[in-house]
């Protein structure tokens, strides 16, 4: 019996592996017929039956990662082949999973991998290309570690969502008169094919119209306009509008092409001269406002190094003169492309993945000086990642800014994101929404704190507060207001939210009336409320005010529980006059933000614990205390950056409070 089962699982590991095997083979007959997609499923089929099978994990891995740059799809079967790896691991998966582990901003591991390929050395006609990138990404991992926690608060960068982006690559976006253009490489058609240049679909050209800054309806972009006839087969793609808004520049096989936007529904995009398509590729371009410059992109042998940006100027004929390099300090020895002008035109916003950098292709942006370009600046994060950042465009007095980006958390592939510079955002009008509220706590007879309690998903932005003449540009203040006075408080902030695609400005209101009669001498007690009249029920801080109860909480330092030295006189006072009045309490105890969920928790509840246990000890009958509870924390601030909150806020919240009660 034994014999048996051992031989059928024999007989089912050889047919598994077989089975693999034929897999594997098919996946390497589809990868040299460039049906990348039929591939890809081989080599699944084959891991589903063998997870760790080396050759499935590694050729995978590869594909995803160097041929299609889908580097986040790539890193799990890339590790899975060095983990299960022959002793000597091939040079490719070393390569390929450096890039995946940069991508991820794991430097350390990526440094490590890179450090393994020093004594590696490519095919002579791709050695150069190939050591000068292990040199580049080396450098851009350090540059990285040295500036990650370097993100500029004032900037917020959105993904435009799914109306625009999906799993295919969108990128290259265009802002014209409310409608938004773009490329992607989705599938259009049954007839459509997968690209052998990168196993993707081919590129398409489409609109977007935009409502109040975000996407509505998608539409496939027909040049003319009016011949609805799709090219499924064909790479066309969008590049940029003229400054003045007049022309609308087009990629096609490989060369830049131009269609005057007043035409555009009757009238093909023709080829620029020779003298711009000068070399077999050119990529990018813009026309500044006057159509007398032109900077555009070429991969010429003639360049710097890979793709440079080049300047053309309109001779007195119309024709355009000869290319010039732009040279140092913007063009390297990598490349350099979509070039962009500012609305004045004396910012230069391109993309490289030659300067320092966080890797790949990153923007930035150079000033011209009156005879020359300045040294280029990385845009830094939040809008450069790890990932491709490249095609920056603005409008709109920097209101609409928008770029593409292959990062984390994005639809799969390359996005169109929004960038959103706040300080722009400054004057905009109200909002006629609400949210949020004006919270108020009250120190003593005339003080008061005040705070906006906002929904923690929004980020608040130049928070101000207005009374009394006055202006307090936090997300809290303190006022007074004398004993029988009111005072109108206006609180104004910017809302955003992560998926918002647009601020919002609010505006709270608050009317406080200090009603608390003043105490004219030593002698002079407050009206006292005869007790016994009262209902059953919770009774008002102003009643126990005037009875000499301190209705004030009780707080406690940053992680501790215990009472402090200066809160026990008044414990002590408040237990007489409950005694005195046969009053019960309920004891509420709370948290500050910061530590998990069940900190919040804990901690308030050993507060609550140790309010309870002292008036115990000093003379309040158990019977008088209908419960003690510990309420976690109360959201105050952002969750995600407790930092930006100053500690007299987290202090305020680290407290407990003792409601009173009348009860039979």
């Amino acid at each position: 019996m034994y014999k048996n089962i051992f031989t059928l699982m024999i007989i089912f590991v050889l047919y598994s592996c077989s089975t693999v095997n034929k897999h594997i083979k098919r996946a390497e007959r589809y990868t040299s017929a460039l049906k990348i997609d039929k591939a890809i499923n081989e080599y699944k089929k084959a891991l589903e039956i063998n997870k760790d099978n080396y050759k499935a994990n590694a050729a995978l891995g590869v594909m995803l990662c160097d041929y299609m740059n889908l580097y986040e799809d790539a890193l799990p079967y890339l590790e899975n082949a060095y983990y299960h790896s022959p002793k000597d691991t091939s040079a490719d998966i070393v390569y390929a999973l450096a890039k995946s582990y940069q991508y991820h901003g794991q430097f350390e591991k990526a440094i490590e991998m890179l450090n393994n390929l020093n004594d590696v050395i490519a095919t002579e006609e791709n050695d150069k290309e190939f050591q000068m990138d292990l040199k580049k990404r080396k450098q851009d991992c350090n540059y990285a570690i040295q500036h990650q926690n370097k993100s500029n608060k004032n900037i917020k960068v959105i993904n435009l969502g799914k109306t625009v982006n999906t799993s295919a690559p969108e990128y290259v976006p265009t802002y014209l008169d409310n409608e938004l253009y773009f490329t992607s490489k989705r599938k259009d058609s049954n007839k459509e094919k997968f690209s052998e240049w990168d196993g993707k679909y081919f590129e398409a050209m489409y609109t977007a119209k935009m409502k109040n800054g975000s996407p509505e309806k998608i539409d496939y972009l027909y040049i003319p306009k009016n011949n609805k006839k799709m090219k499924p087969n064909d790479n066309r793609s969008i590049i940029s509008v003229s400054g003045n808004k007049k022309y609308l520049f087009i990629f096609e096989n490989t060369k830049i092409t131009q269609v005057s936007i007043d035409s555009i529904n009757t009238q093909k995009n023709r080829h620029l001269s020779n003298t711009i398509n000068f070399s077999y590729y050119q990529s990018h371009a813009f026309l500044t406002k006057d159509e007398k410059t032109l900077y555009f992109t070429s991969d010429s042998e003639s360049g710097i190094g890979g793709l440079d940006i080049y300047v053309s100027r309109k001779n007195s004929d119309g024709t355009w003169s000869a290319p010039e390099n732009v040279g140092s300090p913007i063009n390297t020895e990598y490349d350099e492309d979509a070039p962009f002008l500012s609305e004045d035109e004396k910012t230069l916003y391109f993309a490289s993945t030659g300067h320092p950098g966080f890797g790949n292709y990153d923007i930035y942006k150079s000033e011209w000086v009156g005879t020359h370009w300045s040294e280029p600046v990385n845009l830094g994060p939040p809008i450069n990642s790890y990932g491709h950042d490249i095609y920056y465009i603005e409008e709109d007095a920097q209101k609409n800014v928008f770029f593409s980006s292959y990062r984390k958390g994005g639809y799969g592939d390359m996005d169109i994101y929004k960038i959103l510079y706040m300080d722009k955002f400054k004057d905009m009008p109200l909002s006629n929404i609400k949210i949020g509220e004006i919270a108020v706590q009250k120190n003593n007879d005339t003080t008061y704190h005040l705070w906006a309690q906002i929904p923690s998903l929004f980020d608040i932005y130049y928070p101000q507060w207005k009374y009394k003449n006055q202006q307090s540009e936090t997300n809290e203040t303190a006022i007074v207001i004398p004993i029988s006075k009111q005072e109108k408080i206006i609180y104004e902030a910017i809302l955003l939210c992560d998926t918002c695609l647009n601020p919002i400005k609010i505006q709270l209101e608050k009317t406080i009336e200090n009603t608390l009669p003043a105490i004219v001498s030593n002698t002079t007690s407050l009206p006292k409320t005869d007790i016994n009249t009262l209902p059953e029920g919770e009774i008002p801080a102003s009643v126990l005010a005037s009875i000499g109860f301190d209705t004030s909480a009780v707080y406690f330092d940053f992680d501790k529980t215990n009472i402090k030295e200066e809160e026990i006189s008044k414990l002590n006072k408040n237990i007489d006059l409950l005694n005195q009045y046969h009053l019960s309490i309920k004891i509420e105890a709370y948290s500050d933000m910061y530590g998990h969920t069940l900190k919040h928790r804990q901690i308030s509840k050993d507060r609550a614990k140790q309010v309870y246990m002292h008036v115990i000890k000093n003379g309040l009958n158990k019977k008088q205390i209908i419960e003690y509870k510990g309420k976690g924390s109360v959201a105050y601030c952002n969750e995600r950056d407790l930092k930006k909150c100053p500690d007299k806020i987290h202090a305020r919240h680290r407290y407990a409070k003792i409601r009173v009660f009348k009860v039979k």
